[in-house]
């Protein structure tokens, strides 16, 4: 099938896209802001794991929309504070690497649609060098499926691991 882009029709998710673009966001914080702009969702659906970033997005949509800014997420909201600690049923694991430059790191897990579901680690501007990536998360606020772990560097998956959660 033929695809040509016609570019953004939508002007207020054109003037988002040009303010995320300009602070070079990339994050799950922007996936769900995306999602909570085109489905006029409330701002609290915004997550992700740097909370400095969900701040600034939710503010920025708050003044166009005339949406109220929620409350931040409670430090134990697993469901909105990515950096919540894990209580019920914690699974771990980790990545090594060893990159010839530095690089932006992100670990995320997605469905068998390769959709996000939850991010799990972010660090920016690692060193070159072997370097270990641990990450965890509450397996029980997740439906038996398989998923996909990935170690994402500037943007590129360079680990894709999957856990079939069916069989534990």
């Amino acid at each position: 099938m033929l695809y040509v882009y016609d570019g953004i029709r939508n002007k207020d998710l054109q003037e988002f896209l040009e303010f995320v673009d300009e602070r070079e966001y990339h994050g799950m914080e922007v996936q769900t802001a995306v999602w909570t702009l085109v489905d006029n969702d409330s701002l609290d659906q915004i997550v992700g794991y740097n909370e400095g970033e969900r701040r600034d997005l939710v503010e920025w949509l708050s003044e166009r929309t005339g949406l109220p800014v929620p409350p931040p997420p409670a430090v134990d909201d697993y469901d909105r504070n990515y950096n919540a600690p894990i209580t019920k049923r914690g699974i771990r694991g980790s990545f090594s690497y060893d990159f010839p430059f530095p690089v932006n790191i992100r670990i995320a897990m997605f469905n068998d649609q390769h959709v996000v579901v939850r991010e799990l680690m972010e660090e920016e501007q690692m060193s070159p060098g072997l370097h270990e990536f641990p990450f965890a998360f509450d397996a029980s606020m997740f439906p038996p499926a398989e998923y996909h772990f990935k170690l994402i560097a500037d943007g590129e998956v360079v680990v894709d691991r999957v856990l079939d959660m069916r069989r534990n």
